[in-house]
């Protein structure tokens, strides 16, 4: 407590305070980024996709394409 009857940051009180804030916070960082670090699986890799995927996803896209076509340019002959 200083002069005024406040407590001051610059007595021993305060800094004793202030360092096992300090020192808390930091062992429950590291403690909080042990366990989210390790906790953690790595990432898995995308499964890799052969060209007949490739080739036969194209075809059905391109066979569903021509068929919207189709329907749509058979509704747009019948309105006049």
């Amino acid at each position: 407590m200083n002069s005024n009857g406040r407590f001051s940051m610059t007595s021993d009180t305060g800094r004793r305070w202030s360092k096992a804030h300090g020192m808390m916070g930091g062992v429950l960082g590291l403690l909080l980024a042990g366990i989210g670090g390790c906790a953690s699986d790595p990432p898995k890799p995308a499964p890799a996709i052969t060209s007949d995927e490739v080739r036969s996803h194209a075809d059905k896209s391109f066979g569903n394409l021509k068929q919207e076509e189709q329907t749509h340019g058979s509704d747009s002959m019948v309105a006049p």
